[in-house]
């Protein structure tokens, strides 16, 4: 079992639920709106990345005008620091394929994020989405709108991570940023050895 208490695939179809109700015309909302696709008029237009080294384990795409910062585990921020970024992974040794899947995610982090409205204060923007291989939710946390996006990865056959991304930001929720951590968990992959 993994436990976690900060906030990361590939993604192919998925469901996003808005409190009860699934969002049928999400697949063609996405394919209009990913971060590639932003109008000029945008504050932020995410166009050109870095792929950054993870824990010597795996690689993943971060806009290149976020610069790394020191910490204990990876993080990048704006140079006006209004947005915040940081990865967190914990792994575990498997002696064969695994079933871990969605379910798995699941029960692991939507308690998480019930003990995060429940307990921490945190206002939900309603906006949970549950994909073959992750779960993204944001949250109001004060001035703050915070993106969660948990998901996980076999490394080598031999090692299941599970990859926890999160963007905090200071302001409302800005739909570009949700695409946006969303197609960084998509990139991510395997080092090369």
């Amino acid at each position: 079992m993994y436990i976690a208490y900060t906030a990361f695939g590939r993604q192919t179809h998925h469901t996003r639920i808005v409190g009860n109700n699934i969002d049928e015309q999400l697949n063609t909302q996405e394919k209009s709106m990913g971060i590639f696709n932003f109008s000029k008029k945008e504050e932020l237009n995410y166009t050109n990345f870095n792929t950054m080294m993870i824990d010597n384990v795996y690689l993943i795409k971060i806009p290149k005008d976020w610069n790394k910062y020191e910490s204990d585990r990876f993080r990048a921020r704006t140079k006006n620091k209004k947005i915040d970024f940081s990865i967190t992974n914990y792994g575990k040794e498997i002696s064969s394929l695994d079933n871990f899947g969605i379910e798995d995610l699941k029960n692991q982090f939507l308690p998480l994020f019930d003990k995060f409205v429940n307990e921490g204060g945190y206002v939900t923007n309603k906006d949970l989405e549950i994909g073959e291989n992750f779960i993204y939710q944001s949250f109001k946390a004060g001035k703050e709108t915070q993106y969660y996006y948990y998901t996980s990865r076999v490394i080598k056959n031999d090692l299941r991570v599970v990859i926890a991304l999160i963007i905090r930001q200071i302001g409302k929720l800005e739909p570009k940023h949700a695409e946006l951590i969303k197609d960084m968990g998509k990139s991510i992959t395997h080092k090369v050895a």
